[in-house]
């Protein structure tokens, strides 16, 4: 701050002069001012212009005169022109919100002068009686103007410490009254929760922080208007500060902090809006919002199939728009979550100061108490269990005297809280459960619409309640209630409607046979709701919640007695086929019509089929050009249709589904093509291809798996799904995983020649592919990154589409894996960068080929299967798994020709044997590891060379053989000890039949889990066969030996019989 020059304080002085001089003008306008004018603008004029030269020139010097002008002047007149000028520099700043403006142009020291100064002034307003209130609120629009340039500037490590900055931001917030602006105190309030979030030292402030956030709390309470904040938003900012430090250190708080800023939680839910009872009631997704309280778990909305076109998504960003306050609901936390997060962190520490408040506030006089009693109960409930199972018929009695309260938004917010209690209280609500309906039996009467609604809900979540009860609802309320649902189901609100038979279900769905007396008042007003609401887009969620009432209604009364309003149902259906919504809705229902009347719904199948192709065969563009709202409505509908036939229909693996369609699958297959090669919309592409081997099954139960029409149709479609030139790679996948399906859908030698040569021209192309793909890596460019997750993908996929290729057509395909193919198999898997996952795949395939390769594959052993035995020493278990696999089914197949590799085989195995680390964590595939070593002592004779029988021993011991649970390896296990026992008894029971007493508990462990009577007969000659054994050897067998194998006879034979 530097003392101006004699020249600036004459301009200053001159400035101010003219501003008297207009002011006398516009006291006084009878005097003859022509003259005084022309002097007044020739000496604004220069000196306006004298100004301007400095302020372009010096503007730091200009800033620093200005002050000490405003702090040091002694005459009046020159400190308001000073200030005013001053503030007229600032808000430059806020007119240019990319261009910082003046104060960018100023050193820091200078600006943080101006800062201090300004706040000091403020500060000290009261003992400054020279001081004006206009001179005030220029001061308060300065700090705004500086505090706003701070907000969009970070915190400057260089020139202060991070300690330093944040016992500054404090001292801001610890100076703030209701004169300091709000723009200022929000700066410090988000540069706190920087420094806090980014610096885990600052957590040690976090008591120091709450001292001072509560203090502002309290000094803007709103008991004074005169210290309440300037923004609205100042509060919400507090409130989310506080929450992340509590989430991060809730020891970091008193009870005396708690206690303070549960007060003042209430008093921000008691500041509520005064609306007229018109516009909340219109107004239920804008005020008090009532999906923010409660969901359907069940048949509600969340579950509802409803088609949102792109119109309708416009509109709601338009009204969000419109409502973009702080205060706002839609476009805020409200203020009722953020009370219901403070009790969910702080819980039973806070549970006393909740109760004392909402005692006191529920019997209050003023209504807004009465309503932040009920609204607090509804969020804070689920937290503090203790203390509302302790008072909860204190509790209760408060909440259902506001339910009769003659404020409006008082009884909605009761019925929040009874909702809320049902939910997290069942037992002691289900005790109540009387007094709860008769409320509900009164209140459904409210003439009000969103108190109706409330009902409904809590009917609703009741009869989840008491679902289980045989005696649900007392007669009399059942009737009444349902009289009630049955005159809400005619309301002029359509959410009363959508609620009412959401409310309707839950009875029907509890009650079942109950309902039948019911059913004649309920049907027509059902089949009005469609007439009336058909077609109309608000009323898409109420159409379907009719739809489903229905179906309930199918469900609950017999076929004569509802076959009339089945028909009439049917014929509004078909009246109109041209309503989409209506369609998709029927046809998600589709597989409960088909079980409940089977045969006697086919008639209307043609309709529906007929809809859904002409939805397949919606014409699309193929330019990007061309695409436009409409078409991406028609896009919404196609795939919720294919959505609904691939994963719906296909749900049904009984056959009851599949055998109605199967008259149409000629017509499905086509238009289902074409869009499999729509080249705009790879989802649609997708979502298409997964429908195809659903149409593989159609043919199959039309015309048997092997006829000429189901292979020829087999032909085009896995010639569509598999040869298209995919541009998408994430499709691409796709089209090999479905590939896969298609050759699982067909079976054993369905594939021919051709076909299996396109399979592997189709895996070379998405090889290629992918290591296109890794060549081009880019570790910075995030598309490219995600391009090489997907590549791995696709990896797994085609190994697995020529696995499967392999499996159910070897003898054709067997033969064409080239030796180099195998080779680049081998080379992956001696690769130590290459992915687990990766040779997981590798490993899967080659078991394959060895199993079901024929003499290709054991023609190709010298090449694999060294390979194959180094992956067992490998780090992960599933690709040591994979890799035994691979080797047991090598041995199956080739047997004594497997010889030449069974020691470094064996002794592979014997390394994973002893390994401490293989089990018991991984159990799931040591069971499979060893049932392939079972494998390779089955099939592999004994040679001298080999030493074969040597490892027998070993793996009868091994603690996982008598725990095998899982089914294919059970199976495994018996088939080799029930042949190996047998071939080579010395070397299983042992020289001196040591080895009797565990091969009776592996054979006891298999008899108490096969479910198999073949196997659990070969169990029993198995130990019949070493009975006789050593009974033969009787006297050869050490004493204590004896004993212990006469005991094992006897427990055997009396679990046998």
């Amino acid at each position: 701050m530097e003392e101006p020059s004699e020249e600036f304080i004459e301009m200053i002085v001159t400035l101010a002069k003219v501003d008297q001089m207009k002011q006398q003008k516009n006291r006084d306008i009878d005097i003859d001012t022509n003259n005084n004018n022309n002097n007044s603008s020739r000496l604004k004029s220069a000196s306006k212009q004298q100004y301007k030269e400095y302020v372009l020139d010096q503007p730091d010097k200009v800033v620093s005169w200005l002050l000490y002008l405003i702090v040091n002047g002694t005459y009046p007149t020159i400190k308001d022109k000073s200030i005013q000028l001053l503030d007229r520099l600032f808000e430059k700043e806020e007119e240019e919100e990319e261009d910082y403006g003046f104060i960018d142009e100023l050193s820091k020291p200078i600006l943080d002068a101006v800062e201090f100064e300004t706040e000091e002034l403020l500060n000290n307003f009261s003992t400054l009686p020279s001081i004006t209130d206009t001179f005030k609120c220029h001061l308060i629009s300065i700090i705004e103007s500086i505090a706003n340039y701070r907000m969009r500037q970070p915190l400057d490590q260089d020139e202060e410490t991070y300690a330093t900055a944040h016992d500054n931001l404090l001292l801001i917030l610890k100076k703030s009254n209701g004169s300091v602006s709000g723009a200022r105190i929000e700066y410090a309030l988000q540069q706190l929760m920087y420094l806090y979030l980014g610096h885990i030292w600052i957590e040690d402030q976090t008591l120091q922080n709450n001292d001072t956030l509560i203090d502002v709390l309290d000094r803007h309470s709103l008991g004074d208007s005169e210290k309440g904040f300037a923004y609205k938003s100042t509060k919400r900012l507090i409130y989310d500060f506080i929450l992340v430090m509590a989430e991060t250190e809730p020891h970091g708080f008193t009870d005396s902090h708690l206690e303070r800023i549960v007060t003042h939680l209430y008093d921000w839910l008691i500041d509520v809006k005064d609306v007229s009872l018109e516009e909340w009631t219109h107004c239920n997704d804008k005020i008090d919002i009532d999906t923010n309280f409660f969901n359907f778990p069940n048949n509600g909305g969340q579950n509802d199939h409803v088609i949102q076109d792109d119109e309708q998504e416009e509109e709601e960003e338009e009204n969000a728009g419109d409502l973009k306050n702080d205060d706002s609901e839609v476009t805020n936390t409200p203020k009722y979550s953020i009370f219901g997060k403070f009790a969910k962190v702080f819980g039973q520490r806070i549970e006393g100061y909740i109760f004392n408040q909402f005692s006191i506030l529920s019997t209050s006089k003023q209504w807004k108490d009465r309503y932040a009693a009920m609204i607090s109960l509804s969020q804070s409930c689920k937290h503090i269990p203790h203390r509302i199972v302790q008072q909860f018929q204190f509790i209760l009695k408060l909440v259902l005297k506001c339910t009769d309260d003659e404020n409006m938004r008082v009884r909605w917010a009761s019925f929040q809280s009874l909702i809320r209690l049902s939910f997290d209280f069942n037992d002691m609500i289900i005790e109540s459960s009387g007094e709860i309906f008769k409320v509900i039996g009164k209140s459904i009467h409210d003439p009000n619409q969103r108190i109706q609604s409330c009902c409904c809900v809590l009917i609703h979540t009741m009869m989840e309640l008491l679902k289980n009860d045989d005696n649900i609802v007392d007669n009399n309320v059942l009737d009444a209630l349902l009289s009630s649902i049955e005159i809400l189901l005619q309301s002029s609100k359509i959410y009363v409607v959508e609620n009412a038979l959401i409310s309707l279900m839950s009875v029907i769905q509890n009650i079942v046979k109950g309902f039948i007396p019911y059913y004649k008042r309920f049907i027509p007003i059902l089949l009005s709701l469609l007439e009336k609401h058909n077609g109309t887009r608000e009323s898409k969620l109420l159409r379907i919640r009719t739809i489903k009432t229905f179906i309930m209604c199918f469900v609950v009364v017999d076929l004569k007695t509802f076959s009339k309003d089945y028909h009439k149902f049917m014929a509004f259906v078909k009246k109109n086929h041209k309503s989409f919504d209506l369609i998709v809705y029927v046809f998600e229902a589709f597989d409960v019509l088909m079980k409940i009347y089977g045969k006697t719904f086919k008639i209307y199948l043609p309709m529906i089929v007929k809809l859904v192709i002409t939805t397949f065969e919606t014409p699309l563009p193929n330019q990007l050009d061309d695409i436009t709202p409409s078409v991406s409505q028609e896009i919404t509908k196609l795939m919720s249709t294919l959505n609904i036939l691939s994963n719906r229909v296909s749900l049904s693996k009984d056959g009851s589904v599949y055998q109605p369609l199967t008259q149409f699958v000629h017509r499905l297959v086509g238009p289902l093509c074409k869009l499999t090669i729509n080249p705009l919309f790879p989802k649609l592409r997708i979502q298409s291809l997964a429908c195809l081997p659903l149409c593989i099954e159609l043919f199959k139960l039309r015309y048997g798996d092997r006829s000429e029409k189901t292979l020829e149709a087999f032909g085009k479609i896995y010639e569509m799904v598999l040869c298209h030139q995919e541009t998408d790679l994430r499709v691409a996948v796709i089209r090999m995983t479905m590939s896969t399906y298609l050759i699982n859908a067909m079976g054993k030698d369905a594939m021919t020649f051709d076909q299996v040569q396109s399979t592997l021209d189709a895996f070379n192309r998405m090889e290629k592919w992918t290591e296109d793909i890794e060549i081009a890596e880019d570790d910075d460019d995030r598309d490219q990154q995600e391009l090489i997750e997907t590549s791995g993908y696709a990896l797994v996929a085609i190994y697995g589409m020529i696995s499967v290729m392999i499996e159910y057509n070897g003898a054709i395909s067997a033969p064409l894996i080239t030796s180099n193919f195998l080779t680049k198999i081998c080379n992956k898997l001696r690769n130590d960068q290459e992915a687990d996952v990766i040779k997981v795949v590798l490993l899967n395939f080659l078991a394959h080929f060895c199993q079901y390769g024929g003499d290709s594959a054991i023609n190709a052993f010298p090449q694999i299967i060294p390979t194959i035995i180094d992956c067992l020493q490998l780090t992960g278990i599933t690709t040591i798994r994979n890799a035994s696999i691979a080797l047991g089914a090598a041995a199956q197949i080739s047997k004594d020709r497997f010889s030449p590799w069974v020691i470094d085989t064996l002794d592979g195995f014997d390394n994973i044997i002893y390994a401490p680390d293989m089990y018991p964590g991984n159990k799931d595939s040591m069971q499979h590891i060893i049932a392939s070593m079972g494998k390779i002592i089955r099939y592999v004779p004994y040679t001298s060379a080999n030493n074969l029988v040597t490892f027998i021993p070993e793996w009868l011991n091994h603690p996982i053989i008598s725990k095998i649970e899982d089914q294919s390896a059970i199976v495994i296990v018996i088939d080799t000890l029930c042949t190996i026992i047998p071939l080579y008894p010395k070397d299983c029971l042992g020289e001196q039949y040591q080895q009797v007493v565990r091969i009776h508990q592996i054979i006891q462990h298999y008899l108490k889990i096969s479910q198999q009577p073949e196997e659990i007969q070969r169990l029993e000659q198995t130990w019949l066969f070493i009975k006789d054994t050593f009974d033969e050897n009787w006297n050869s067998i050490p004493e204590v030996t004896r004993d212990r194998i006469s005991k094992l006879e006897l427990e055997t034979l009396s679990n046998l019989n």
